[in-house]
């Protein structure tokens, strides 16, 4: 089964640094001293997009939205408390050589953690959702020029409820 899902891209590992990977990982931190099911019923789109210059370096952006559509009437142990309040820590995973320019949470500037993971950096926001809302999370970050162009990875996490993922890339003339 490992082979499989290695190659399958599965596995868990994160992909090297040298291009880049709109990878976004959303961990449920369950209520108080309880884990909750509550991930089951998020809802997550992420959008990423890059302006590439003539140079090959980008401005690029990943938003990130996680939508708690649980249901009412869940029990504790799926639900938490107080119920049905969904709380993630959700990553944005970055080339190791970016530069973070921005972290905003709901339109205001975000509390963020910022840390090396193999050849990516991952930069973190604990978020709290109620039953029936939503928190958008938009990361702004600057690429180098890497002299051979620039190659974009959409890598998904498994979920048991797909993410909606888009990608828009804004290219200098003459690129493909």
């Amino acid at each position: 089964e490992a082979d499989a899902l290695t190659a399958a891209g599965l596995s868990g590992e994160l992909p090297g640094g040298r291009s880049d990977s709109s990878l976004v990982v959303a961990h449920n931190l369950g209520s108080g001293d309880q884990g909750t099911k509550l991930d089951y019923w998020a809802n997550r789109y992420v959008g990423h997009a890059c302006e590439v210059r003539d140079d090959g370096s980008a401005g690029c952006t990943t938003e990130v939205t996680v939508r708690n559509v649980a249901p009412a009437g869940l029990t504790t142990y799926v639900a938490g408390r107080p119920p049905g309040t969904l709380r993630d820590f959700v990553e944005v995973y970055l080339p190791a050589s970016s530069r973070v320019l921005s972290v905003v949470v709901d339109g205001e500037p975000g509390d963020f953690s910022d840390e090396g993971q193999g050849e990516l950096r991952a930069v973190g926001v604990p978020v709290s959702i109620p039953r029936t809302e939503h928190v958008t999370i938009s990361v702004g970050y600057e690429l180098r020029a890497r002299g051979s162009g620039l190659t974009v990875s959409l890598i998904p996490q498994p979920l048991a409820r797909d993410a909606t993922a888009e990608v828009a890339l804004d290219l200098p003339s003459g690129w493909t």
